[in-house]
């Protein structure tokens, strides 16, 4: 510590303005194998000395660090009831480690959920994922597309009735769905069918053209539809 803190006084003396009881705070860092980077990089050290000084002349502010060894302190300054101040140093190496470990799993979970919405947005065929309460999770383009009456809508979050019934009342009067009474009676079946899981059915959307549905159900409680 001694012969860091001499090879680095006159430099400090310099570019620091601080006390000698700042000063001999700065001493004690070095001597528990604190990095000030001062050889390295000389106006990065300034700054850092003039961060954990700030700690040490306001109590109450906190500062964490990296050390020489690669592990992680987190320093507080207190002050006492005579006007001293009490310097802080607490190890939180394992709680860096696990937060890194959190951001890693973060950014994977981040690069699966891109990939999944990619493969969805590829099929070719219309994809959605309900939840056990049978509101939409996600859906495809292809997917929305069968239903321009509702995409508009808050279509994440909607449920399946109320999708459903959206999509039909607004072809009321189409070839499909001449009348209401025809249209409340397809809206019981499919929904129906939509609780009846490998049930297969074919509909003529508003477009004249024909799709063929299929649900499934997750493990969690949810359905897949295609």
């Amino acid at each position: 510590g001694d012969v860091e803190w001499n090879r680095n006084k006159d430099w400090f003396d310099a570019f620091v303005e601080a006390d000698e009881k700042e000063k001999l705070y700065i001493k004690n860092m070095l001597d528990n194998g604190e990095n000030l980077k001062v050889v390295t990089n000389p106006e990065k050290s300034v700054s850092e000395i003039e961060l954990v000084l700030n700690v040490y002349r306001n109590p109450g502010q906190v500062l964490e660090r990296q050390l020489r060894d690669g592990r992680w302190i987190r320093m507080a300054g207190h002050r006492t009831s005579d006007g001293s101040t009490v310097s802080t140093r607490t190890d939180i190496t394992e709680l860096k480690k696990r937060e890194e470990v959190l951001q890693q799993s973060e950014a994977a979970a981040s690069r699966a959920q891109r990939l999944l919405i990619d493969a969805i947005e590829a099929l070719n065929d219309g994809f959605v994922l309900f939840d056990a309460e049978h509101r939409i999770v996600m859906a495809n383009s292809n997917y929305k597309n069968m239903f321009p009456e509702t995409v508009n809508a808050q279509f994440k979050g909607m449920r399946f009735e109320d999708m459903i019934r959206d999509a039909v009342m607004g072809m009321v009067g189409t070839k499909a769905f001449p009348t209401p009474v025809e249209a409340e009676v397809y809206i019981e079946k499919r929904i129906e069918a939509f609780l009846q899981f490998g049930v297969i059915e074919e509909r003529q959307l508003e477009s004249g053209r024909w799709v063929r549905i299929s649900d499934q159900e997750t493990s969690d409680g949810g359905i897949v539809g295609i």
